[in-house]
């Protein structure tokens, strides 16, 4: 089954990706697999709170995601009601859970956002969209989102 892996992170280029995705879709794929993958390490800057507080953080950022997640799979299947749409939630390593998704699915095509950073933090970060390029086989779609 021809399939085109989306990966979301509900950042600004979320609806550009997704209007990409409906464009390319009915022409290359018979499915559509939005992953997000969730972090389970979320920054409190200098506060440092107990374990509880961390999971119940972790739990309710991953409950509110899974819930915006659906909620876009649920409008994908209106506007493309040919195509079988799966929303994927996980959590773990973006770079990771997306090559070993392209490979494990297997995906056609991953379409993915980048996010424009530029400079020294580039260059000490990263990025994710770069990592998977690196690292997969899976041809890779960009779409940029906003320089800073």
């Amino acid at each position: 089954m021809k399939t085109l892996l989306v990966c979301i992170d509900f950042s600004d280029v979320t609806d550009e990706l997704l209007a990409q995705a409906q464009k390319l879709a009915p022409a290359i794929s018979e499915r559509i697999v939005l992953l997000n993958v969730a972090t389970a390490n979320p920054n409190f800057g200098a506060y440092e709170p107990d374990a509880n507080t961390v999971r119940q953080v972790v739990a309710d950022a991953f409950q509110f995601g899974r819930a915006k997640l659906e909620g876009i799979a649920d409008d994908l299947r209106v506007t493309l009601p040919n195509l079988e749409i799966v929303p994927l939630m996980i959590q773990g390593s973006p770079v990771e859970e997306i090559t070993e998704h392209a490979v494990s699915l297997p995906a056609d095509l991953i379409l993915m956002g980048t996010h424009g950073l530029g400079g020294l933090l580039h260059l000490l970060a990263g990025s994710v969209a770069q990592s998977v390029l690196k690292l997969t086989t899976t041809p890779v779609l960009l779409v940029p989102g906003e320089t800073e």
